[in-house]
C-alpha cells in the first residue's frame, strides 16, 4: 500500500526541500500563493489565514515574501514544524502536552 506525504513526518530538511521546490519562478524568495502550494503537496492542512501568518512570521524584511537565503526560510520551515506538531496533540490533552 502506497503512504501519501500527510501520512508521513517530514523531517526539517524535507519540509525546506519540499518548499523550495515550490519557487516556481525562481527568484529565490516564496511568494504567500507558492507557500500554500507546498503546504498542500505536504499534506498540511494549513487555513489561508494561518498560512499568511507564517509567511509574515519569516518575512523578516517585510517584502511580502520568505526569501530562501538567510534566516527565513528557516523560521517558515519552524512555523510549519510547529504547527505540524500541534495537529499531533489531541483536542483534549493538557496544556502542558502542547508543543
Amino acid at each position: 500500500m502506497a503512504t501519501s506525504r500527510s501520512q508521513l513526518k517530514l523531517t526539517r530538511d524535507e519540509v525546506r526541500e519540499i518548499l523550495e521546490e515550490h519557487d516556481v519562478d525562481g527568484d529565490g524568495r516564496l511568494t504567500k500563493q507558492e507557500v500554500m502550494q507546498a503546504l498542500n503537496s505536504m499534506g498540511v492542512m494549513m487555513s489561508f489565514q494561518k498560512a499568511h501568518y507564517g509567511v509574515a512570521f519569516a518575512d523578516k524584511d517585510g517584502d511580502g515574501a520568505v526569501d530562501l537565503e538567510g534566516g527565513e526560510i528557516d523560521s517558515l520551515v519552524d512555523y510549519v514544524m510547529r504547527f505540524q506538531a500541534s495537529k499531533d496533540v489531541p483536542k483534549d490533552a493538557s496544556p502542558e502536552a502542547l508543543p
